[in-house]
């Protein structure tokens, strides 16, 4: 019998947040001005911004730190929730789905260790070598205040590393899975809306550059970074998805032959009927073929897709968002400057 793995400390301190008696969102807000404030602190002490003056970068990069663990949060409680939809079709025993919800909501310590102490290490060594922060850190308190900050930004490699792990055990879910029913497509659909969220997670951090970085505005290499990431985004949509699919096309394909298989068994009887005059029977026959006939439809019109329409059309939604934003402040930018 398989074992539930140890949690990680982000895991830990997710699930803490998440019990305190205080909105999200009011926690952000909150956590967003302390950060905020902190990193500006050391700017105004050492005279380089005016006292209450907030510089662009200590706004945002608050932001992509806060996101990212919100983020990570969203993507656990969500995967949860989309298991438990996708429970039914899985034949195993509970203690076995019980280890399966665990490992597709969570990270091993050792992975969360391993990720969060490289990505620190990138932003530390980013922090004291870029061209930028050496002009914009002037003293040796707002070195140290904002290498201690860029210490914080090892939760970046955690939620990718989630998302990973999420799609890959999505697909090995759907590999598993053992009662494919098309007249209950639910637990199929589980997963896409998990899948949209991870791609649609990596679009908004995508507009978001966009959106607080001038540099963009003149920049065609961020076009081809924008497109670059849509296309990400769609395959981290489609990855985990496509071996279900596949699974629930050829289970339609068989309700279909069975289908035509029944109906051409009746209309032959119903064709001796016919010739031998039985037409008491020929109107049982023919009743039968006619709830065949329906019942045939009824199989071509299901879906064998694992998804939702109203999910395809949130993600393709998602999907425009990045290149609007970047069309449109492109445009902007040109005819204002």
């Amino acid at each position: 019998m398989e074992t539930a793995p140890k949690r990680s400390w982000i895991d830990r301190l997710v699930d803490r947040v998440a019990r305190l008696p205080v909105p999200w969102y009011v926690l952000a807000l909150v956590a967003w001005l302390v950060l905020s404030s902190v990193l500006a602190l050391p700017l105004w002490l050492d005279g380089s911004e005016p006292f209450g003056s907030y510089p662009r970068i200590t706004r945002v990069d608050p932001t992509y730190l806060l996101g990212a663990f919100f983020g990570y949060g969203y993507l656990a409680r969500y995967a949860r929730r989309a298991f438990d939809r996708f429970r039914p079709a899985l034949d195993v025993p509970d203690e076995t789905a019980a280890v399966y919800r665990h490992r597709i909501s969570t990270l091993s310590p050792r992975v969360a260790w391993a990720m969060v102490v490289l990505g620190a290490s990138a932003a530390v060594l980013s922090t004291l070598t870029d061209e930028f922060y050496a002009s914009f850190l002037t003293s040796a308190i707002a070195r140290a205040t904002w290498s201690a900050f860029a210490l914080m930004a090892g939760i970046f490699p955690l939620v990718l590393t989630l998302i990973v792990k999420q799609l890959r055990l999505v697909a090995r879910l759907h590999r598993e899975a053992t009662h494919i029913d098309l007249f209950r497509p639910a637990p199929f659909h589980a997963f896409a809306g998990l899948s949209a969220r991870a791609g649609g997670m990596m679009l908004l951090w995508m507009t978001f550059a966009v959106l607080t970085d001038p540099a963009v505005f003149a920049s065609a290499v961020w076009g081809a970074v924008v497109v670059a990431g849509i296309a990400f985004s769609a395959v981290v949509f489609l990855f985990p998805l496509i071996g279900l699919s596949r699974r629930l096309r050829a289970e339609k394909r068989r309700l279909l032959d069975e289908s035509s298989g029944r109906i051409g068994s009746i209309r032959q009887e119903l064709h001796r009927a016919v010739e031998s005059r039985s037409f008491d029977s020929g109107g049982e026959l023919r009743t039968m073929l006619s709830a065949l006939s329906e019942d045939h439809d009824r199989i071509r019109r299901l879906s064998p897709w694992p998804w939702d329409t109203a999910t395809v059309r949130g993600f393709a939604t998602t999907l425009l968002v990045p290149i609007g934003t970047w069309l449109v402040t492109n445009l902007l930018n040109r005819a204002l400057f």
